[in-house]
């Protein structure tokens, strides 16, 4: 039965309904949320390219215009890059486990572009749309990425900001990237999907961000006391302050 539960996940149909704590970052941390997540790469004031990894990324505008949602922390690297520069591109990499640690590490507060990047496993190249090169104020884009979607901050586009909720950012679409596999497969009728995990966040990573990340920036938090249990295993892993895998996606 175990190895069953492993390969279909357990069935639950006669269980009880138990109550769910209420805790920060609900979505993930009180529940389970099946969203993707994106990379979002903008231009810092030196004109290097920040990456900042986002899972509250939703489709927005959807017919007549083409929008994305994405809810950031404040005083991000991304929100902070997108008030000088509104060019970003949303930028879609299959899953590789190897890569999750490295990824909470580019979702670190308080770290430079410079510091961030250091331990960046990607490949950093230019777009080939026209007018969308590093010399036309635009971010690189992630050559592992199988799709990426280029676009810009919409200032105008206000939504509920009252000092206390993160911000809320209508990016616009200006154009989509796929790799030639991908484009086909959308043409020949979607056969099949990309490796694209539906969530990155509680039990996907344990990992409290890299080694490098939280030693450049001084985090010395201490372990909260208890355990908390991971709901994608049956194990239970240590609770910490420091920053999570729960927590990356809405800073960087």
């Amino acid at each position: 039965m175990a190895l069953l539960d492993r390969l279909f996940g357990p069935n639950t149909i006669d269980e009880p309904f138990v109550n769910s704590p209420m805790r920060d970052n609900w979505y993930q941390a009180s529940s389970y949320w099946p969203s993707s997540f994106s990379l979002i790469t903008t231009v810092s004031e030196d004109g290097s390219t920040n990456i900042g990894p986002y899972q509250l990324t939703f489709p927005f505008e959807v017919i007549n215009e083409r929008s994305f949602l994405v809810c950031s922390r404040k005083g991000s690297n991304t929100s902070t890059n997108l008030q000088s520069n509104p060019k970003c591109a949303l930028n879609f990499v299959e899953f590789n486990r190897k890569h999750l640690d490295k990824i909470v590490g580019l979702g670190y507060p308080g770290q430079t572009t410079d510091e961030k990047m250091a331990d960046s496993p990607y490949t950093l190249i230019e777009s080939p749309t026209p007018g969308r090169g590093t010399a036309d104020g635009c971010p690189l884009i992630l050559k592992e990425a199988f799709q990426v979607h280029e676009a810009h901050w919409d200032e105008s586009f206000k939504i509920k900001d009252d000092g206390k909720t993160p911000e809320y950012l209508v990016l616009r679409i200006e154009n989509i990237l796929l790799k030639e596999t991908w484009a086909k497969n959308l043409e020949n009728g979607t056969r099949r999907m990309s490796n694209c995990r539906s969530r990155l966040g509680s039990g996907t990573a344990k990992s409290s961000g890299s080694r490098s990340a939280r030693r450049r920036s001084g985090s010395r938090h201490p372990p909260i006391k208890g355990r908390r249990k991971n709901p994608c295993s049956t194990k239970p892993i240590a609770s910490t302050r420091k920053f999570s895998s729960r927590e990356m996606p809405v800073s960087s």
